[in-house]
């Protein structure tokens, strides 16, 4: 027995040194997307879902499933969502197919065609605000930098120029918007804005715009510093981003309008003819408040309501097909 006390001994330090070099199963941090989705699942298959307010849609009142709704921001979840098609709760199948067809999206909630939809590489995805969206040939940073403009209302970071928005702003004379559509990353770091810096203030992101048109062909100076800001109201379901904006012009009005505004993706090609895939910052709509206009405004998944005030005896109802 003492000449196997060796062996013995060796055989455990080799079993002590293969233990320490052995990785041991990942497990999904607490919290994260992973485990995120998997609760969600596991909630609505035991009948503990909760639900929105009932809201009308094109095909009547629909009460949406909040927690199903969420699955559509995790492509781990689609296996889940093709499932749902084929006999789930139905209360959770209508949602889910309500949430895929108010996307957009061509053909239909069938597992013949959610297979083929999601059959798209991970880095070929984007989120919408309804669910992960197949964008193809484009690079892979194009999406990070979208779905961050769509969630969080910056590029790099850093909140959306202010001066990028000024250029949608119609003047006082022009009967429509001149300009619709603007590049927010390049715009970002322009020198068309560099004597416009940002600025936080009481809730708004503002910047001067008395070095941008029309100030700057001002002879005289105006008695206040030209001003532009923001604030961002929301989103609406399909993505439509909701702003408050205001624009001093020099005098005593303080003009205040809402943005609707969307990020997408186009097509272009660089000076040497050569394709690719760059974000551009749309408005869609823009509603004029008033002069000061102290309303409230809600933004809600399918429409958006502007409060009474000195310029509207009763409520606005907004809502973009």
């Amino acid at each position: 027995m003492r000449r196997l006390a060796p062996l013995f001994a060796l055989a455990s330090l080799v079993l002590l040194v293969l233990g320490c070099g052995r990785t041991p199963a990942a497990k999904p941090a607490e919290g994260s997307p992973v485990t995120t989705y998997q609760q969600l699942i596991a909630k609505i298959d035991r009948g503990e879902y909760t639900t929105f307010v009932s809201h009308r849609f094109w095909a009547g009142d629909v009460v949406r499933v909040r927690e199903v709704t969420e699955l559509f921001k995790y492509k781990e979840a689609y296996p889940w969502l093709i499932r749902a098609v084929e006999g789930l709760d139905e209360k959770v199948a209508e949602t889910a197919r309500e949430g895929f067809n108010s996307s957009g999206t061509p053909g239909s909630f069938t597992t013949e065609s959610l297979r083929r939809y999601y059959a798209v590489p991970d880095n070929q995805l984007v989120w919408t605000g309804v669910l992960w969206e197949p964008l193809s040939g484009a690079e892979p940073e194009v999406f990070a930098r979208l779905l961050e403009a769509r969630e969080h209302f910056t590029i790099g970071g850093k909140p959306i120029h202010p001066a990028l928005l000024y250029e949608f702003n119609q003047g006082f004379e022009d009967r429509g918007p001149v300009v619709t559509a603007v590049e927010p990353t390049s715009g970002q770091t322009s020198d068309r804005y560099f004597y416009a810096p940002v600025r936080q203030r009481a809730g708004w992101t503002e910047c001067s715009v008395k070095s941008l048109p029309p100030h700057c062909a001002e002879k005289d100076p105006p008695r206040n510093e030209p001003m532009f800001g923001y604030q961002r109201l929301g989103s609406l379901a399909e993505g439509t981003q909701v702003l408050r904006v205001y624009y001093q012009s020099g005098g005593s009005g303080i003009f205040l309008d809402l943005f609707f505004i969307r990020f997408e993706t186009e097509k272009a090609y660089d000076s040497a003819g050569k394709p690719f895939t760059r974000i551009v910052m749309r408005c869609v709509c823009q509603y004029p408040l008033g002069d000061r206009d102290d309303a409230e405004v809600k933004v809600l998944p399918d429409r958006v309501i502007v409060g009474k005030s000195k310029y509207r005896d009763k409520e606005v109802e907004l809502k973009l097909d």
